[in-house]
């Protein structure tokens, strides 16, 4: 359960999901499922979106997605409750953040998300010298670019990995020894 609403089944939740994306396409330069549902769960708590937005007003996104109720309205992350009673979650990628490193920690699973984007030395995948903020990888203070997914799991060493194993990847002892940055994770306005 997802604030209080339950679960749905997976392609009725991906059949939304795709009419939601096709709505956004035309005011996005880019905008794909991420989340649960491109990682095929059986079971959906909720859709997540990101997209890169052309130069729209926010005003415009009620008109696109008539009888949703705006939860948080940010800049950057919007929950919207569709009229579908699922909750979509959508990230907006604005600089400085970067499709690549967005994309790779909204796809998830949640532990894999916070795995990726915790530094080797306190037991996560991120190299030690680097580290996740404002949707960007810095190494030795420099922003290297992240343009793809791809990008950033070849710098994690984790290229290829198909989004269904990445839950797999996360050593099963690693949430419980470390602590979890969630200050990178929950960079919403």
């Amino acid at each position: 359960m997802n604030d209080g609403i339950p679960e749905m089944e997976f392609l009725k939740s991906r059949a939304i999901a795709e009419k939601v994306l096709d709505l956004l396409a035309p005011q996005c330069v880019r905008a794909e499922i991420a989340g649960s549902i491109r990682r095929g769960e059986p079971e959906v708590g909720d859709i997540e979106i990101v997209a890169i937005p052309n130069d729209f007003a926010d005003a415009l996104l009620p008109t696109l997605l008539p009888g949703a109720s705006f939860m948080i309205n940010g800049s950057r992350y919007k929950k919207i409750l569709l009229p579908e009673v699922i909750l979509l979650d959508l990230f907006l990628v604005r600089p400085p953040a970067q499709w690549g490193v967005l994309f790779t920690i909204r796809t998830g699973p949640a532990d894999f998300s916070h795995w990726i984007v915790s530094k080797r030395s306190a037991g996560g995948r991120l190299p030690s010298n680097c580290r996740v903020q404002d949707g960007q990888v810095f190494r030795n203070g420099e922003s290297l670019p992240m343009p793809e997914e791809e990008d950033f799991l070849r710098l994690l060493d984790l290229e290829g990995v198909d989004p269904a194993e990445r839950g797999a990847k996360v050593p099963p002892t690693w949430n419980t020894l470390y602590p979890v940055r969630k200050e990178i994770l929950n960079d919403r306005e």
